[in-house]
């Protein structure tokens, strides 16, 4: 199975950008979820740290109609975001790709780790 979210995003968009307590969201999210989705057989961060690659690719989607209120936030809410991505990538030494690069190219470097 593939995911786009996973314990991580929930710990970084609630904790990190609303500013939840970390533990409180751990503490929830093993009463409502199992190990799988705490912890994946792969982890790797897709990191696009250009805003303007950000947006471009938000306004490419078109009018949405339940548009992602996370993505409508602004610059200091999506800075917690980044930060918290980098933070749980270092303290998990998890891989992180670029996603600023062609599809291709992550593809296979996504591949790459997988298949280590």
């Amino acid at each position: 199975m593939v995911s786009a979210r996973d314990y991580s995003s929930t710990e970084v968009y609630q904790g990190y950008g609303e500013g939840i307590d970390l533990d409180l969201i751990e503490y929830l999210t093993l009463l409502t979820t199992d190990e799988r989705y705490m912890n994946p057989d792969h982890k790797i961060i897709l990191d696009i740290n250009d805003e303007a690659e950000r947006a471009q690719r938000i306004a490419s989607r078109g009018e949405l109609e339940n548009p992602d209120t996370f993505e409508s936030r602004g610059d200091d809410f999506q800075q917690k975001v980044i930060e918290g991505y980098q933070d749980i990538a270092r303290r998990k030494n998890l891989p992180v790709i670029s996603a600023n690069q062609p599809l291709e190219v992550v593809t296979e470097q996504i591949w790459n780790i997988i298949n280590r």
